[in-house]
């Protein structure tokens, strides 16, 4: 495992994904990761203690080809002192690498592992109780691609992670700590101020054990809270602050992980459907076509494509429609005028676009 090139995996947090694969045969992929408590706000009104990995909740994405080999730095910065591992989904053997990856406050540990199968897969930590480390923030995603890479190619890629989060309002009436990133300790009075403007909640282990979620998450935020989308008109690949964006007739490829870790997610796209599915992210059968809805157990994921024609929004939801109030919803931002494309989407009376009051699904 160690007598081949070694390349330094860079630290990418979802919705962005690494940059495509561009070397041609095996090399050995080394990923620092560290762990470490972070409060950060879940929307504009409240705030959690996330247990992380690199301070994200998810996690880095972590992008290899079968072929490749792992090699994984992993560092408990944990301030609480707690121990953590790794769990990862694509390693065959004892824990999915946990067993070599368990570390204490401060220490350091190195494994390598070779995955034998294409696919993306989920990460947590596993540590005893494994629901809470998890729930509590600790997952991420790696995607192992084919030999010859996905095809067909995508001009936009972006990684969406669904996970619940069980929370209760915080009853210790002593002022709490908040936790901050190494990198964030010449801002912290700055940090601490606007953080104590909201409201601190509690991990609920019961609410958990009941399988009641306060929130269900894209990317550890709650999204639809009055999104407005600039226009934007740059060719790159971007973001707003609400929305992901692209061109009509991009191809745009969505790697999505259901983190749990107890629903199962009914993944969906307003204003259209997925045009492929690698379903349960099987990226070596031939994708299933035309899907309107998929579905996505706990610890499992999907790749889907879709290619949109008319701009416009674009939708992403978990499509049990109540999870969308706890905050499962984010939206692709299609450049142009909607009403650009009459032989696709045309009014048959000449009035405009219309949305409902406070829309959260088809905002303008």
């Amino acid at each position: 495992l160690h007598d081949i090139e070694s390349y330094q995996h860079p630290i990418v947090f979802p919705p962005h994904m690494p940059p495509p694969i561009v070397h041609d045969g095996p090399v050995r992929v080394r990923i620092d990761m560290d762990t470490y408590i972070r409060t950060k706000p879940i929307d504009e009104e409240s705030c959690f203690d996330w247990w992380t990995f690199n301070g994200g909740s998810p996690g880095p994405i972590i992008r290899i080809r079968l072929g490749d080999v792992l090699e994984v730095h992993f560092t408990n910065k944990d301030q609480s002192g707690m121990q953590h591992n790794i769990d990862f989904h694509a390693i065959e053997g004892p824990g999915g690498g946990s067993s070599l990856l368990t570390v204490n406050q401060g220490q350091k540990k190195i494994a390598l592992f070779k995955p034998l199968r294409a696919g993306l897969f989920l990460y947590h930590c596993s540590m005893a109780p494994a629901p809470v480390h998890l729930a509590q923030g600790m997952y991420g995603c790696v995607l192992v691609e084919p030999e010859g890479g996905l095809q067909p190619p995508a001009q936009r890629e972006y990684c969406i992670v669904q996970a619940e989060l069980y929370t209760s309002e915080r009853i210790d009436e002593t002022e709490p700590v908040v936790y901050i990133g190494p990198d964030e300790e010449k801002n912290r009075e700055k940090i601490e101020n606007e953080l104590k403007e909201l409201s601190r909640l509690d991990m609920d282990i019961e609410a958990g054990m009941l399988e009641k979620a306060t929130y269900v998450l894209f990317n550890g935020r709650k999204g639809a809270e009055g999104y407005t989308f600039p226009e934007h008109t740059d060719e790159s690949i971007g973001l707003s602050a609400d929305a992901l964006l692209a061109k009509p007739g991009d191809n745009i490829r969505i790697f999505f992980v259901n983190a749990g870790p107890n629903l199962v997610s009914s993944f969906h796209l307003i204003s259209g459907c997925w045009d492929r599915v690698w379903r349960e992210a099987d990226l070596v059968s031939a994708p299933a076509q035309a899907i309107q809805t998929t579905l996505v157990p706990a610890g499992g994921c999907v790749v889907v494509d879709f290619q949109p024609h008319v701009p416009g929004t674009y939708t992403m939801v978990d499509h049990s429609l109540f999870r969308i109030e706890k905050g499962a919803i984010k939206f692709i931002h299609v450049k142009g005028d909607p009403l650009s494309r009459p032989d696709l989407f045309a009014s048959g009376s000449g009035h405009g676009l219309e949305n409902c009051d406070a829309c959260k699904l088809h905002p303008k």
